[in-house]
């Protein structure tokens, strides 16, 4: 196997026969992509035979989010959105990746039984972030399920908040951004951390509800 999600399989294969002399070669290599399974093979013998041989193999679902290409499905499946993230990936599931509207499908699942679908949080892509890492669904038999994952797309940023006064924002302060819609607690030492935003954020940050305490 290869890549990092082990998605791709080869295999090389040569023979060689003593009774008659004839030499056999072949290599054979399958993918497994977001959008379907991929295979391609190659045999040739030195009595002048060769064979060549390829395939694809996949589906597609239309949904509430959109239409999306996939791996060839089960009986049962997972439809997962990220909220417009692209190339979030999943454990286990090799070759699965979120497309440019923040779709996938898990194309197999078991059916009545609670199946958690995590994301590979150590491949998630620079600008993207999530406040779930996993969710539970419980397919029923020859049925689709929806899971979605509440992900943030935009800059991760520490921002120091300063009251007009000079004096830190006080620990436990709630701050949010109106557009998108994503908060954090502000720390002892004035600080909040946010992911998901985009170039120009207005904060609103508050803890009271005094005039002079937001």
């Amino acid at each position: 196997t290869l890549l990092d999600d082990e998605s791709l399989n080869y295999s090389l294969q040569q023979s060689h026969s003593n009774h008659d002399g004839e030499d056999t070669s072949s290599v054979y290599g399958s993918y497994r992509s977001q959008y379907a399974n991929l295979n391609a093979g190659y045999y040739a013998s030195t009595d002048d035979s060769a064979q060549f041989n390829y395939g694809i193999s996949g589906g597609i679902v239309a949904h509430s989010h959109g239409v999306t290409l996939t791996q060839p499905l089960g009986s049962q499946f997972a439809i997962v959105n990220a909220n417009d993230a692209a190339g979030v990936r999943f454990q286990n599931h090799r070759g699965i990746k979120t497309a440019w509207q923040g779709n996938a499908i898990i194309p197999s699942l078991p059916p009545h039984k609670e199946i958690l679908i995590r994301l590979d949080t150590a491949s998630l892509p620079e600008n993207v972030d999530s406040s779930d890492t996993s969710v539970t669904v419980i397919p029923s038999r020859n049925a689709a399920v929806i899971a979605n994952f509440d992900a943030h797309v935009g800059y991760r940023v520490m921002i120091a908040l300063t009251r007009a006064n000079g004096q830190r924002v006080p620990f436990g302060a709630i701050a949010t951004s109106v557009s998108p819609a994503i908060g954090g607690i502000v720390d002892d030492t004035g600080t909040v951390y946010l992911a998901g935003l985009g170039e120009n954020t207005q904060l609103s940050v508050k803890w009271g509800n005094a005039p002079e305490q937001q």
